[in-house]
């Protein structure tokens, strides 16, 4: 194992490693190095630039998951971490989905229900019906309330504990 101390020097612009452990012959091994001053300098800068680049980067992923969690269906009052806003947008996102989907059927029903109505009956169309077969609206709805419950409990899972009111 090695354990090395470093050590800056600005009077003398040196940078020193040393060896606490010693070398092989138990002598401590320090090692230098002269840095241009100009190289320093612009190392320095270059590194004070990609700092101020990655907090401000760090401050708008925040502010976007700010944004995001006002977005979904939870209290001010239930902490979530970043992770937790991902899986209940995801959800949410396919709750609407789901809704989307339902009243586009639905309304697609209506408008053929209404050209049926136009229309004398067809009894074969009737007679051909399956019992057992639901209305594309009614599998829509199904998988909206599904989505739904998935939300709710994906929302109570994340909140932990936290006081837990839909909005």
């Amino acid at each position: 194992m090695v354990v090395l101390s470093s050590a800056y020097t600005a009077k003398s612009n040196s940078f020193s490693i040393t060896n606490l452990l010693g070398d092989v012959n138990g002598k401590a091994a320090t090692y230098s190095a002269n840095l241009p001053r100009k190289n320093r300098a612009r190392a320095a800068q270059q590194r004070i630039k990609a700092n101020a680049r990655e907090r401000g980067r760090v401050h708008t992923i925040g502010a976007a998951f700010e944004a995001l969690r006002k977005s979904v269906p939870v209290s001010g009052e239930c902490k979530l971490t970043k992770l937790s806003v991902l899986r209940i947008a995801a959800a949410y996102i396919e709750t609407l989905v789901a809704c989307l989907e339902a009243s586009r059927i639905e309304e697609q029903e209506e408008e053929a229900e209404a050209k049926e109505m136009e229309k004398p009956e067809d009894l074969s169309r009737v007679a051909r019906a399956s019992p057992n077969h639901l209305p594309s609206g009614a599998t829509a709805v199904i998988r909206f309330n599904h989505c739904s419950q998935k939300l709710m409990k994906r929302i109570q899972r994340e909140c932990r504990g936290s006081a837990f009111h839909p909005s």
